[in-house]
């Protein structure tokens, strides 16, 4: 999505633009990675910040059974 896409350039401007449209904070990938899996796993605090002021869950689930929790612990 192009959420996934701003979260995988670090473009915090573009992923607050996106989220204040109203994009789906939720919406997943292909192997069900959540923006905020992608957050997680780079380790960028501000990004995993604003994605969970706009509801991203927290405990969603990829294809390979990780939560976001899981890919902040790896990073």
């Amino acid at each position: 999505t192009p959420l996934h896409i701003a979260i995988s350039i670090s473009d915090i401007t573009s992923a607050r633009i996106l989220l204040e449209a109203g994009i789906n904070v939720n919406a997943t990938d292909s192997t069900a990675t959540t923006a905020l899996h992608l957050a997680s796993w780079s380790g960028n605090v501000e990004m995993i910040s604003l994605l969970a002021s706009h509801g991203a869950n927290l405990e969603a689930v990829d294809n390979e059974n990780r939560t976001p929790l899981h890919g902040a612990l790896s990073s």
